[in-house]
């Protein structure tokens, strides 16, 4: 087995401890994919169409290493080092719920001592399995949200009811794990009331200390639904094969159908930068990364901003004691902000006048 000690070694030489902590990162992982593909078909997804295209196929069947291979495995990881953190890397890790529910009882029937993490799909986690999984020694499940909108969840083709990645961080949180998920949050169908609904399901679990990526668009690669179609307001670009002087067509990404929600997005970007700026500053956060719970927090408020609900249902004061644990609290013994949380659009000059540049889209 190659050996990662060095690689591990210069992970820890630029970032201290402290700062792993917060990042909730492990300096010491391996990534294992073992299965070819989640055949839910999201319409974002570029795996099931090239899967089906490849085999010919009209379904391709989910095949994996089985349980006693991905025990065997790790047996020989842990053996090598047992601080390693296994991370299941495979779009969806349940995909398979059989291979899923043996191996754990095999870890735990044979005394394992691990700690790994996986990816899957809001419908396959269930309370049974989460607790399954936390008996086993599982630390994180990742998932993806994508929207709390309605309209939005149709056109990803997720089938799944609107509270259906409530129950799954619930199921998650309630057996003691951590949970992570992304949202595309300038969904191609967003609502007004969706994004902010969205928005406040953000904040909700930030707060309950999920760890939450934010997608501000749907790149349209090929193989998707959104590649080439004409019914999206695409970006569009090129990229010149090296060495051969070829253009393909290369789109950037699938903006918001409706044209005041273009805007909105685009200001909210422009908005969010200037607010995580300031935050940096005051809270005299030296280091370059900043954890991604904050960066999704200033985009957030940057959205409340301009649809201007940021005041409504204490969401303002919210984020900011959120953030101030965050960076305050776990950086500096907590350094109190210097302004109330209401002065602090004044402060950054980011009434609406400030952000009305064109949109470059």
């Amino acid at each position: 087995m190659k050996d990662y000690q060095p690689y591990w070694r210069y992970i820890n030489d630029n970032y201290d401890d402290e700062l792993l902590q917060i990042l909730d990162l492990s300096p010491k992982m391996i990534r294992l994919i073992t299965s070819n593909y989640c055949p839910y078909g999201c319409s974002f997804c570029i795996s099931t169409n090239f899967l089906k295209l490849a085999s010919d196929e009209k379904k391709v069947r989910v095949v994996g290493a089985s349980a006693q291979e991905l025990v065997d495995k790790c047996v020989k990881i842990l053996a090598t080092d047992p601080e390693i953190f296994i991370y299941f890397d495979d779009e969806n890790f349940l995909a398979m719920p059989q291979r899923a529910k043996q191996f754990c009882e095999a870890i735990i029937e044979q005394g394992i001592d691990g700690h790994f993490g996986c990816r899957a799909t809001a419908q396959m986690i269930t309370d049974d399995i989460c607790a399954l999984m936390y008996k086993a020694g599982f630390k994180v499940v990742a998932f993806g949200a994508e929207s709390w909108d309605g309209e939005s969840l149709k056109d990803f083709n997720k089938r799944l009811e609107n509270d259906r990645s409530d129950i799954a961080i619930r199921n998650i949180l309630n057996n003691h794990m951590k949970c992570s998920f992304n949202i595309i949050l300038f969904a191609p169908k967003i609502t007004r009331d969706g994004l902010i609904y969205t928005c406040d399901k953000i904040l909700k679990y930030v707060g309950l200390e999920c760890n939450v990526g934010i997608t501000t668009f749907i790149a349209p690669y090929p193989g998707t639904h959104y590649f080439d179609n004409d019914q999206y307001v695409i970006v569009p670009g090129e990229i010149t094969v090296p060495g051969t002087g070829q253009v393909l067509s290369h789109p950037q990404a699938v903006l918001p159908s409706d044209e005041y929600l273009r805007d909105i997005a685009h200001r909210a970007q422009a908005r969010g930068a200037e607010i995580l700026s300031f935050w940096k500053s005051e809270f005299q956060w030296k280091h370059p990364i900043m954890p991604r719970e904050v960066s999704c927090l200033a985009l957030i408020y940057a959205v409340y901003l301009e649809l201007d609900v940021a005041s409504q249902n204490d969401r303002e004061n919210q984020i900011m004691q959120i953030v101030a644990s965050i960076l305050g609290n776990q950086r500096n013994n907590f350094v109190r902000i210097s302004r109330p949380p209401q002065d602090l659009a004044k402060h950054l000059r980011i009434d609406g006048e400030h952000y009305a540049v064109e949109n470059p889209y």
